[in-house]
């Protein structure tokens, strides 16, 4: 019986969303969005960031691109890096940056549209394919842009690709688009706690969670008709949440540094986003060397899901950790997992 509530639960859904997809894009609504003051560049003992921008689809995304300190003019491989669900690139990300540019590679971090210094409203809204759509922008325009100065400094035959979490389900996503277009330009893929198989998740989670998120995203489609949207947290372990009810997710409010505007809310549909992303269809035709970092207590990408993916990827390393979702972006953990990483990108960016 459970399964088949499920399955009912998911045709509605996909049905009512069906109708209104078109009402509810997001791009067609005049909701407030005052651009962040872009931050200045930063120089460190050992790196330097400066802030880019890069269109997709009509929308100016922005981006900070790391490189290490050095009188050499040669030219670095690129790690392209975006966000978990929800968050912006002044995020975690920047504890990964540093390590990595620490061993002589640059590195570009972004944000999706609808987020942080990126245009795009109503903000915090969270959609697959259009953040998908921002991932592929990135890289082309590491690829075929001739203007920016600082691609340089760029061997864009050397460019791996990292994702966390949801993001880590668009890495997948884009590194099996790629694959089929036979892209030469990516070497390796980094996977970190990967988000991937929604269905599995709602099957997962209690039914009265998994049905109240699916009727408030089909609420906020139909408000957005009108101009409207419902908001609900990203995380909190007391109240509904994109997330579900999870102490862990609680936690994502001690990654936020103190300069960031990130807010803990999104449009109610981004749960539909969640609950019916599915990246481990497009595992196994994934053709670059991949790197899995995952954790056995993780609530929110469940071990058991990734290990179905590390089974299916054809060119796989995984890394196994102890601990949760949030331990591997915190302390020792988060150093230790950088440091692995570096290895498998040395490997394979030399």
């Amino acid at each position: 019986m459970r399964i088949l509530e499920v399955v009912l639960l998911l045709f509605v859904s996909i049905f009512l969303g069906s109708l209104f997809v078109d009402i509810g894009n997001p791009d067609s609504h005049p909701f407030e969005y005052v651009a962040a003051k872009p931050p200045k560049g930063i120089q460190s003992s050992f790196f330097t960031r400066e802030t880019i921008h890069f269109e997709s689809k009509g929308l100016q995304i922005e981006a900070f691109v790391y490189f290490p300190v050095s009188e050499d003019e040669r030219k670095y491989p690129l790690v392209i890096m975006a966000p978990d669900i929800g968050l912006q690139k002044d995020v975690v990300l920047e504890k990964f940056a540093s390590v990595f540019v620490s061993h002589e590679m640059a590195v570009l971090t972004f944000d999706y549209r609808y987020f942080g210094g990126s245009e795009g409203l109503p903000r915090h809204t969270i959609s697959v394919s259009r953040q998908i759509e921002d991932f592929h922008a990135a890289i082309r325009f590491v690829t075929q842009n001739t203007t920016a100065p600082f691609l340089k400094q760029i061997d864009i035959d050397k460019i791996a690709l990292w994702g966390t979490g949801f993001s880590a389900g668009h890495v997948l996503s884009v590194a099996s688009d790629l694959s089929r277009a036979e892209n030469k330009n990516i070497s390796a893929i980094v996977i970190q706690n990967p988000y991937v198989d929604g269905i599995s998740t709602i099957l997962s989670s209690p039914i009265s969670i998994s049905a109240r998120l699916i009727l408030l995203g089909v609420k906020d489609l139909l408000l957005s008709f009108f101009g409207n949207n419902h908001y609900i947290p990203l995380a909190s372990s007391s109240q509904l949440s994109v997330l579900g009810f999870s102490i862990e997710s609680e936690l994502y409010s001690a990654l936020i540094p103190p300069t960031s505007n990130w807010v803990n809310k999104v449009p109610a549909r981004g749960a539909l986003e969640f609950l019916l992303y599915r990246p481990i269809l497009k595992a196994d035709s994934v053709k670059y060397p991949t790197l899995v970092v995952y954790s056995e207590s993780d609530t929110i990408s469940k071990s058991y899901d990734v290990e179905k993916v590390i089974s299916i990827l054809p060119q796989v390393t995984s890394l196994k950790k102890k601990g949760g979702h949030i331990n591997n972006y915190v302390g020792s953990d988060q150093e230790h997992v950088a440091l692995e990483e570096v290895s498998f990108l040395e490997k394979h960016l030399r």
